[in-house]
């Protein structure tokens, strides 16, 4: 099986996207310190890393970043497909690319613009700052490249769909 990093700025829709394949998924708790949601969601051999008990979940929930790699690492090793989604934690980045070395897959970027991104974090009523959302916009993009030519640029609108046949 393979592991699916859907990778995008602030309010890009990775955690929509991400929501858009979630139908029917049983929560996964862990017995971890201070932990009060799932760690994730799982049907089939599909499961998603990371809670979406709020607006903006997504790999970002899960702390500390040792945990999610383990967590992963673990998930795919039995055989499913994990599917994944966050750039608010630092070093994500390598792990990620760790992990796309051991088990194969793909990174997906959300080619959202710029304007957008800032519409859709306003919209959930988050007051980030515009250069932070533009920061994080960068960073995402920077790291898109940094994946090189196997990574999926697509457009959100047709981002659900383009998940689904990666995890087939």
């Amino acid at each position: 099986m393979s592991i699916v990093f859907v990778l995008g700025g602030h309010g890009s829709g990775k955690s929509t996207v991400v929501r858009g394949i979630m139908s029917g998924m049983e929560p996964i708790h862990v017995t971890y310190p201070e932990r009060k949601y799932p760690i994730g969601y799982r049907r089939n051999n599909v499961c998603v890393l990371g809670h979406y008990e709020i607006p903006n979940g997504g790999a970002d929930t899960v702390r500390p970043l040792t945990f999610l790699h383990a967590t992963c690492e673990e998930w795919a090793r039995a055989g499913n497909h994990v599917v994944l989604e966050g750039i608010g934690q630092a070093g994500i980045f390598d792990q990620v690319l760790l992990l796309l070395a051991n088990h194969g897959g793909s990174v997906m970027y959300l080619t959202t613009p710029l304007d957008v991104c800032v519409a859709s974090v306003r919209a959930r009523g988050h007051r980030l700052a515009e250069h932070n959302i533009r920061a994080g916009y960068i960073r995402a993009e920077r790291m898109a490249n940094r994946f090189g030519e196997g990574v999926y640029r697509v457009d959100r609108s047709k981002a659900v769909a383009t998940l689904r046949r990666l995890i087939r």
